[in-house]
């Protein structure tokens, strides 16, 4: 609302502060739906409640929130880029079992199917030039 009243007042206001509110209530209701899920017996809603907690995690990271709380949104793999340029390598906050946590359906229709070599078996080893 802030925001809104400035702009329309001709101010430029920040949006860093702003984006760092954001990102904190979604931390903050991250951890909620974390702590709450475990009690959860239905396995739909605790699928539910886990998808939703992974999509806020995500939110909140593109707004710039990073706490140590928090964990990374997305682990660079050979197939989408190569090794990392850190010199420390990637930063290992997520654990490798969480990976297979992540499987959401908006991902899913993002990502394009990539073929390997096994699945190319009449396809010549080179490109013409």
């Amino acid at each position: 609302m802030v925001y809104d009243q400035s702009t329309r007042a001709g101010r430029q206001v920040e949006a860093g502060p702003i984006l760092d509110r954001m990102g904190r209530t979604l931390q903050s209701s991250v951890r909620d739906i974390e702590h709450f899920r475990p009690t959860v017996t239905d396995p739909e809603t605790r699928s539910f409640l886990e998808r939703l907690s992974n999509r806020l995690r995500r939110a909140a990271a593109r707004c710039g929130c990073r706490t140590a709380t928090t964990r990374d949104v997305h682990v660079p793999s050979l197939r989408e880029g190569g090794v990392g340029t850190s010199s420390q390598g990637p930063s290992g906050s997520k654990s490798i079992a969480s990976k297979d946590e992540d499987n959401d359906d908006d991902d899913d229709e993002q990502r394009a199917e990539e073929l390997g070599p096994s699945q190319l078996q009449e396809a010549p080893l080179t490109q013409p030039t």
